[in-house]
């Protein structure tokens, strides 16, 4: 393999035209991940597992910085699926929540119920004694 010369306009061009070739094809992947129910399932696990929608805090700095390498690779997956197809990702995001809502109501959950919140009706009153001000 020769050595890239910036200065030779050929080589740019090759260079610049190796890459347009490279972005399309991942555009192209990306479009077919996200283009049945099953598959956009598939990158939304994806998606969640790399913990992009929770917080990747943790007391154990190793943890954390574990947690953030997860998150990035998922955001650079996200950052994919909303350049090439944004459409599909607001469908993903309708499915899954159908998906949770779904196995809510299985289980006998309320949905507008965010966990931890210790108000059976999900509202985010906050403290209603004289102490709040």
């Amino acid at each position: 393999m020769t050595d890239f010369n910036a200065s030779d306009r050929k080589q740019i061009r090759a260079a610049e035209k190796a890459a347009a070739v490279a972005e399309a094809q991942r555009a192209e992947v990306i479009i077919e991940s996200m283009a049945t129910p099953q598959r956009r399932r598939y990158v939304w696990e994806k998606l969640a597992a790399a913990g992009i929608f929770q917080t990747t805090f943790s007391t154990d700095p190793l943890q954390m910085a574990f947690n953030e390498g997860q998150r990035n690779a998922g955001l650079v997956l996200l950052n994919d699926v909303i350049q090439y197809c944004p459409e599909q990702f607001i469908e993903a995001m309708r499915e899954a929540n159908g998906r949770r809502d779904s196995d809510s109501a299985r289980s006998g959950s309320p949905t507008s119920e965010r966990p931890g919140s210790e108000d059976a009706g999900g509202d985010d009153q906050g403290r209603t004694d004289a102490a709040s001000g």
